[in-house]
């Protein structure tokens, strides 16, 4: 059965009304993922710190062991890691469960119309949860480490924001990708975890050359995003606003392009389900 067509948004002006005008369905299924997660865990909520605190000790044991030399500076290495692991988890989380979110969703896409563009970015937005939930543990580092807050760190909703923006749109994209394709699905579970060594997640983006940080900043938005929230938050400083600039287009550009796109695709979604 293929689900009632309303009458289609021509721009992108009205696919946002039209996603707007379905913001409680949006946040019933951001609940709805965040209690799935859970459901049925001993740990609950606490594997949202549980799982970048094991990291955090693994890379540190191995900067202590010096497999690895890295200068974080004045910074140490275990907060800078944990700063920098946070994003990158909410990043790397977001698109796995947003690539198969369409998919995961069939039987309600194939009964009533809504904008389909809901189901991904529900994906998105119920891992800021666990976000929001393990940066506790962070304030907890940086009173052990002694690293004064700084007035700096009230711009941080500005950058979570941006990589919002940014993994919403990688989301819409992907999702759509995998309904047609679900090779993609593998993909991406295959090449998230490798892209974690060409960003600044373990080190910072200063180890590499000038024309290396230049050519890396502009193809992936996530390493100007992750020194902004060290910068903010670690450094208690404003970031580089040259590279920031450049994500923020970036990432703009990719979400509505994305959103554009997928809208355009959106009534072939049921036949291929």
């Amino acid at each position: 059965m293929v689900p009632r067509q309303e009458k289609k948004a021509e721009n992108l002006f009205e696919i946002l009304r039209e996603l707007f005008k379905y913001r409680e369905l949006l946040f019933k299924l951001t609940t709805r993922g965040i209690k799935v997660q859970y459901k049925q865990t001993f740990l609950g909520i606490v594997w949202a710190i549980f799982i970048p605190f094991t990291s955090m000790i693994i890379f540190a044991f191995i900067h202590k062991a010096k497999i690895i030399t890295i200068d974080t500076g004045s910074i140490p290495y275990p907060i800078f890691v944990y700063c920098g692991l946070l994003p990158w988890i909410f990043f790397a989380g977001s698109l796995n469960a947003s690539t198969q979110s369409l998919v995961n969703y069939a039987s309600l896409i194939d009964k009533i119309y809504f904008p389909r563009a809901i189901i991904p970015l529900a994906s998105v937005l119920s891992k800021v949860i666990d976000l929001v939930i393990a940066s506790i543990f962070l304030i907890v580092l940086m009173v052990i480490y002694n690293i004064e807050l700084h007035i700096a760190i009230l711009a941080v909703p500005l950058i979570l924001f941006i990589q919002i923006i940014f993994v919403s749109g990688l989301a819409l994209f992907l999702s759509m990708g995998n309904l047609f394709y679900r090779d993609i699905g593998y993909i991406v579970s295959g090449i998230v975890p490798l892209m974690m060594f060409v960003t600044p997640v373990i080190y910072p983006i200063q180890m590499g050359s000038k024309q290396l940080q230049g050519v890396m900043v502009g193809l992936n938005p996530m390493i100007p995003i992750i020194n902004a929230y060290r910068d903010l938050i670690l450094r208690g400083r404003l970031p580089n606003f040259t590279e920031l600039a450049i994500a923020v287009s970036l990432c703009f550009c990719l979400f509505f392009i994305s959103l554009f796109w997928f809208h355009k695709k959106e009534h072939l979604f049921a036949e291929n389900i």
